[in-house]
């Protein structure tokens, strides 16, 4: 037999077999799989069971979180989970650190006895973040174990190993679905981020993936993100989205952002991040923010690539690119420029930084930084680079500048770059000041750590600032400042500024000093400082002029408290054309905030006060600043006299300020060579004495000012015996009743006993006058007794409004003869008295007499017995008629006479006419029709006299020439 013979024949043998048996191996199939069946009904829940609580116990066993089963069922479960404990340190409202209400799991129970989820979806989520001075916590973590004891140092960190990790998990999740809240809590507020989470591995895909996607809103703040992880490779792939809007923001964020402004900021990224190397590579990165404040808009837009270990934060990778537009306006500064910043990582590890496009216009200033060029390696540790800048399209000196660090410290270096040539000057405009100066020479060092030292140099020369509105100027030969601080839990710091030859204008006002010294040092809130000052000097109108040797201020400040003494040595002020003159100290300790009592005591001196060559006296006072106010009291010796002055002024801590001051004169006797007779030449021959009084008081609250003065003099006597001028028993009486006007009440009252000047001779004056203001005085009335008569003047104005005042003496029985003698007409002895007016105008020339009229009393006789001046005498001797009037007038009796005065230029026309008759014959004859000479002697019983006599006026006005000339300018 053949071998396909015997296959056949045993092929055949089988099927017959299995004919006959078929239906026992049926039967025995369903007998197994009921039986099977059987087994896992009843066996398969306590399994799932068993499962499902083994898993919520592994995840409860670090102590952290406590899961609890709420349902188990065969294909799926449902729990909760929250942590342990109460949440510490977190606002109200939050109870637990994390609190899942609801987590469903889905399975197949087969499925799950191997280890695998169809899905787990977490609704209602919560879990808390910290947020504070920059750092993210989770407080969560507070609550797991460590294995390590305290006083263990911490091991470096190991690297995280992602399939590791993902083969260690205990189950395998085709799908998971998170949705619920990050409680994002601050010092300010609690903020919920509501977060959407899906974590899906890809269909058919080779080796472990998990493609995820996440969703985080606030308000209108949302970022989105799309990626796969790839758990072989360790790696993650993934795209982001980003958009915010300011107006949407929590508080925290939009607190950080200027006070009404709208920003909104939008962008996107791919990344890959190798989880095992922390390396992170942004190969796509667009960006773009806007912003408007008040009308004020700012656009950024950008993209970048960049290559960055997490772990040690140093980057392999930059290739970035900033635009923006910038239109700000605020108050005097413009700002419109549309800066590009590039930065780029070398083959060499150096980063190079480029800025340009940024200018300004600040008040009228045109401010453009041209270009920044730096660069540093990739690790942050040193950068070096030069600044370019114009104002005005005037270069600024180049700037280098170099930072380094070490650690935690940073050296920043920072000078003005060398060139070949000066600098030329530079000259711009700002906030209206004209500025001109030499190029700055500029130099900076810091040393940024926990003991940071900084420091910094700057100088020019020949610097000028000037306001053309202000009419006010400044300059300076050479300005040098430099400052110093060191950097730790209090700042140490020291400022030296010094300025030569530095002079200020304004108008007709110029001050100047040699040198200006200010020192200041301290530490955290206490501080010193001392300002000098050298050869001071100062002109202002009305040609003031002041000069002080030096001048310090020490000053030192503990907290809010400051101490300070000003000291003035050597002061000197003149005004030239008056030839005034004097010198002051001044020495005063100051406290601030000012004490409520003790208040320490500053002293000044007033002295050598001169005009000309005469000592005008001296001042010395005290002066205090309390919380009352500013207090001065002062001693004053003004030629002899003693007077005190003392003032309160109240600037805080009322709103207006309030000051009242007393000025006190006690009553003493006028000290001998009180007159200024170097100054006034024309008292050389005067003596006053007598005694003097007054006092003033003023007030200002409120912004009313009210003050009142009162000046008295008594028992005075005036004398000048070359003038032939005597005055005694002179009183005076007068008072400001509401100053500050400068007016007086009526019945202001002056007197004198006895006046004479040459042959005039008045006694018994008396005046009631007024000040309406200083030009222009009111008399009230005047009376005095006159050649045994008496004046009377009344109502009388004397203001620059009547140039030429005109007044009216009123004549009550003035002795003939004594009229005749005091008017130059000669002596005479009679007894006739005469009334009547005399009208009066001043003149800038003198006085002259407008038809005066003086008659006797009707009924009344009297006798004239005249004897002639001398040039009379001799004017009689060429005039019969002149000669027959003054023979008969040496002793003649009147029934009535007439006199009557007229100016004519500089000569006082008298005219006197009577009738009577001479007692004595006169060797006079009618001749003709007229009276000539004769040798024999006529006896006239009668005879009317009609006399012309030319005076010349000075001579008859002797007191108000006197008088004028006393007050004319020398």
């Amino acid at each position: 037999m053949s071998f396909r013979q015997s296959i056949a024949s045993s092929l055949s043998n089988g099927w017959r077999f299995l004919r006959r048996h078929v239906a026992t191996l049926c039967w025995l199939a369903v007998t197994l799989s009921l039986l099977a069946a059987l087994a896992l009904v009843t066996l398969l829940p306590g399994a799932v069971e068993k499962v499902v609580n083994n898993l919520a116990a592994r995840l409860s066993a670090d102590g952290a979180i406590e899961v609890t089963v709420t349902r188990i069922g065969l294909f799926g479960s449902d729990l909760s989970c929250r942590s342990n404990g109460d949440a510490h340190g977190v606002p109200d409202g939050i109870e637990r650190y994390l609190n899942i209400p609801s987590i469903r799991i889905n399975y197949r129970p087969l499925q799950l006895l191997r280890g695998q989820l169809s899905s787990i979806d977490i609704d209602g989520a919560q879990a808390a973040v910290f947020v504070k001075d920059g750092q993210v916590e989770l407080p969560l973590l507070r609550l797991l174990k460590r294995d390590a004891t305290p006083e263990a140092a911490p091991a470096p960190a190991p690297s995280f190993d992602l399939p590791a990790f993902y083969a260690s998990l205990p189950v395998r999740v085709d799908t998971i679905r998170i949705d619920g809240d990050i409680m994002v809590c601050t010092p300010h507020e609690i903020i919920p981020v509501a977060c959407q989470l899906r974590l899906q591995p890809p269909p058919a895909a080779d080796g472990p993936v998990i493609d995820f996607q996440v969703k985080l809103h606030h308000s209108r703040n949302t970022l989105r993100s799309t990626g796969r992880m790839v758990i072989d490779a360790a790696r993650v792939y993934a795209s982001a989205q980003w958009q915010a809007d300011s107006e949407a923001m929590p508080l925290s964020l939009r607190r950080l952002l200027p006070a009404q402004c709208q920003a909104s900021f939008s962008g996107q990224a791919d990344i890959v991040f190798a989880l095992a190397s922390m390396d992170l590579q942004v190969f796509i990165a667009a960006f773009a923010c806007k912003a408007n404040l008040s009308q004020q808009q700012a656009e950024i837009k950008g993209n970048a690539a960049v290559g960055l270990n997490v772990r040690t934060r140093v980057l392999s990778a930059l290739d970035a690119r900033l635009e923006g537009i910038i239109d700000l306006s605020e108050q005097s500064l413009r700002l419109h420029c549309q800066p590009v910043v590039t930065a780029k990582l070398q083959a060499d590890q150096q980063l190079a930084l480029s800025i340009t496009g940024i200018n300004a216009d600040i008040a009228g200033t045109k401010l453009a930084i041209n270009r920044i060029d730096a660069s540093c390696d990739s690790a942050g540790k040193a950068a070096q680079g030069s600044m370019h800048a114009t104002v005005n399209d005037q270069s600024l000196p180049n700037l280098a500048f170099a930072i380094t660090r070490d650690q935690d410290a940073v050296a920043i270096d920072l000078s003005s770059a060398s060139a070949a040539a000066p600098a030329p000057p530079l000259s711009m405009q700002i906030a209206g000041y004209d500025i001109k100066l030499s190029a700055p020479a500029i130099s900076a060092q810091a040393q940024l750590n926990d003991g940071g030292h900084c420091q910094l140099s700057l100088s020019c020369q020949d610097l000028r600032v000037a306001h053309d509105e202000f009419r006010a100027a400044m300059s300076a030969n050479s300005v040098a400042i430099h400052a110093e601080a060191q950097l730790s839990d209090s700042i140490d710091y020291q400022l030296a500024m010094e300025c030569g030859d530095l002079t200020l204008t304004r108008d007709d006002i110029q001050a100047g000093m040699s040198t200006a010294n200010v020192d200041i040092s301290g530490s955290g809130n206490d501080a010193t400082a001392r300002v000098l000052l050298g050869a001071l000097s100062a002109q202002c109108p009305p040609g003031v002029q002041a000069a002080i040797g030096a001048c310090s201020v020490e000053l030192s400040a503990n907290g809010p408290d400051v101490q300070a003494v000003v000291r003035v040595n050597d002061g000197r002020v003149a005004m030239p054309e008056r030839d005034f003159s004097a010198q002051f100290t001044l020495e005063w300790p100051l406290l601030w905030p000012p004490p409520a009592s003790a208040a320490p005591v500053g002293v000044f001196h007033i002295s050598d006060c001169r005009l000309g060559q005469e000592a005008l006296g001296a001042m010395e006072g005290t002066a205090t600043l309390s919380q009352a106010g500013l207090a001065i009291a002062a001693d004053a010796s003004l030629r002899g006299l003693t007077a005190s002055l003392k003032a309160d002024l109240a600037p805080f801590p009322a709103a207006d300020v309030a000051l009242r001051a007393a000025f006190t004169l006690p009553e003493q006797p006028l000290p001998q060579g009180i007159l200024p007779v170097s100054l006034v030449p024309q008292l050389v021959d005067f003596s006053i004495a007598g005694r003097v009084a007054g006092d003033a008081t003023f007030s200002m609250a409120g912004g009313k000012q009210q003050g009142k003065a009162a000046f008295s003099f008594s028992n005075g006597v005036v004398s000048n015996p070359k003038q032939k001028l005597a005055v005694s028993g002179l009183k005076l009486s007068f008072a400001l009743a509401d100053l500050p006007a400068l007016r007086s009440g009526g019945n202001q009252q002056a007197s004198f006993q006895e006046l004479s000047v040459g042959k005039i001779a008045i006694s018994n004056g008396r005046l009631r006058f007024g000040m309406e203001r200083p030009d222009s005085w009111l008399v009230e009335n005047l009376s005095f007794k006159w050649c045994d008569g008496r004046i009377r003047l009344d109502s009388t104005r004397f203001s620059p409004e009547t140039k030429r005042p005109r007044l009216t003496l009123t004549c009550d029985r003035v002795k003939l003869g004594a009229l005749l003698e005091q008017l130059g007409v000669g002596q005479d002895q009679g007894e006739g008295r005469i009334s009547g007016t005399i009208p009066v105008v001043l003149t800038e020339h003198g006085p002259r007499f407008r038809d005066a009229f003086l008659y006797s009393t009707p009924g009344e006789t009297g006798m004239i017995r005249l004897r002639p001046a001398g040039t009379l005498s001799a004017m009689a001797a060429a005039s019969d008629q002149l000669s027959l009037a003054l023979d008969a007038l040496s002793d003649y009796s009147y029934s009535w006479v007439r006199l009557s005065l007229d100016s004519d230029k500089d000569m006082l026309k008298l005219k006197l006419e009577t009738d009577g008759k001479p007692t004595q014959p006169l060797y006079y004859a009618p001749k003709d029709g007229s009276i000539v000479r004769s040798a024999v002697a006529s006896i006239f019983q009668g005879l009317q006299l009609n006399a012309n006599f030319n005076i010349p006026l000075e001579k008859s006005t002797e007191l108000f020439q006197n008088f004028n000339q006393l007050f004319k300018q020398q």
